[in-house]
């Protein structure tokens, strides 16, 4: 989509929680390339800063700061507040923590962080942003799942877990808004290529990819299905994992392929 047409379509501001390094930052600056402003949300202050800093300089956009942790029990209802008075017709929630290890070994204060991050606060973020979305006729939103949520993996269990639950809920909010000019879409990568998770591997992973393909294939995709896999090696591992593998067989395919990689 051409970035006037994505602008017309989209407004003058997009949201992107977890936005401020790797694919996160990718999204940012995807809408920014696209014209679109863009309010950024995390953790870490001094990073957000930067980032917004670079796209300022780079794409001539204006932004918006929003250090906020997303696991805390007020993130939702302070980032609506925070993003009351912009033009928001975009919003990409990128934020996940993931605690790897045996589910037993990980700290139940961290499961819970996951917990809040990954499901409750994009669940009651989008409860409260969509009315506003609808009322202008055109939006979009994309969730990032991840093709973790397709099988359940010994060593993420508690991530798998939650990206099955955003893939639901994605499908759910697309039938929800098909009529109401909302575009909302799952897209669920496999690995992606970082310096980090080079490090730990060791190793190439098939299908993976790197943040700016996801971004890109993703966007081209938007308005066309609920879901999305990007990448044709981690599309047929989706169709095996959640279609033709017996579960069984599909849950020790996603321990192996996980092997090798902490979190």
């Amino acid at each position: 989509m051409a970035e006037s047409s994505f602008m017309e379509k989209f407004g003058s501001w997009g949201l992107v929680a977890g936005g401020s390094d790797g694919l996160g930052g990718a999204w940012s600056e995807a809408l920014a390339k696209r014209g679109l402003n863009v309010a950024i949300v995390a953790r870490r202050k001094e990073q957000l800063e930067a980032k917004a800093r670079e796209l300022e300089a780079r794409y001539r956009v204006a932004t918006l700061v929003i250090p906020l942790d997303l696991s805390a029990v007020s993130a939702a209802s302070d980032l609506s507040d925070r993003i009351a008075e912009i033009d928001l017709g975009f919003v990409i929630y990128n934020a996940a923590l993931s605690p790897g290890g045996s589910f037993v070994a990980v700290e139940s204060g961290d499961l819970a962080s996951a917990i809040s991050t990954n499901v409750t606060t994009p669940t009651i973020l989008l409860r409260n942003i969509l009315p506003r979305l609808a009322a202008r006729d055109r939006a979009g939103v994309i969730l990032v799942s991840s093709l973790a949520g397709y099988a359940g993996s010994s060593s993420l269990a508690t991530y798998g877990a939650t990206k099955a639950y955003l893939r639901m809920l994605g499908e759910a909010l697309w039938e929800e808004n098909r009529f109401t000019g909302v575009d909302v879409m799952v897209t669920s990568p496999g690995a992606v290529t970082t310096p980090g998770l080079l490090s730990r591997s060791g190793k190439k992973i098939p299908g993976q990819l790197s943040p700016d393909e996801i971004v890109e294939l993703s966007l081209s995709h938007l308005g066309k299905s609920p879901t999305f896999v990007p990448g044709v090696v981690n599309q047929i591992a989706a169709t095996l994992l959640g279609r033709v593998l017996p579960r069984r067989s599909a849950t020790s395919l996603m321990r192996k392929s996980s092997s090798g990689i902490s979190t």
